[in-house]
């Protein structure tokens, strides 16, 4: 408890200046990466659901952008390994929780005519509902995430 602010002494009061400001920037923060990730799966990505039922998703970058992909494992799990034969690195998610945290993440962001019905397909093996894409506006994440490899 030596770290903690005195003002609170380790207790958070629902309401409080200093709580409210912690939520409002995590959800806009949360909501932006969100997005960056959907456009990031619609421009270098693919969501798969294997002939024995298995839902999974890929994501293939250039060792570069090894930091994008460890940022990505490190919220979401799965695993970042070396493409064989290639200067190339590829994130691959598969186990179940992580496919419903991936999903409630991207859903209702993904706009990528062939990542949509890859989106539908695993939404309907993990038996939830996709939703549509929302409007996009000039400050969605989804831009950064999509247009990452052209920045190269």
């Amino acid at each position: 408890m030596l770290g903690n602010q005195p003002e609170t002494k380790g207790i958070h009061r629902v309401g409080s200046s200093e709580t409210l400001r912690s939520l409002s920037l995590n959800t806009k923060s949360d909501l932006h990466w969100n997005q960056w990730l959907a456009g990031l799966i619609d421009g270098d990505g693919c969501l798969l659901v294997s002939k024995a039922g298995y839902p999974s998703c890929e994501i293939t970058m250039g060792i570069e952008d090894e930091r994008a992909l460890m940022e990505i494992k490190q919220k979401l799990g799965g695993s970042v390994k070396l493409k064989t034969g290639a200067q190339a690195l590829r994130y691959r998610l598969h186990n179940k929780a992580g496919m419903l945290d991936l999903v409630a993440r991207i859903n209702g962001h993904v706009r990528n005519s062939v990542r949509l019905k890859q989106l539908e397909s695993v939404c309907l093996n993990l038996n939830i509902i996709m939703l549509q894409p929302m409007e996009l506006t000039k400050s969605n994440g989804w831009f950064q995430g999509f247009l990452m490899l052209m920045e190269q």
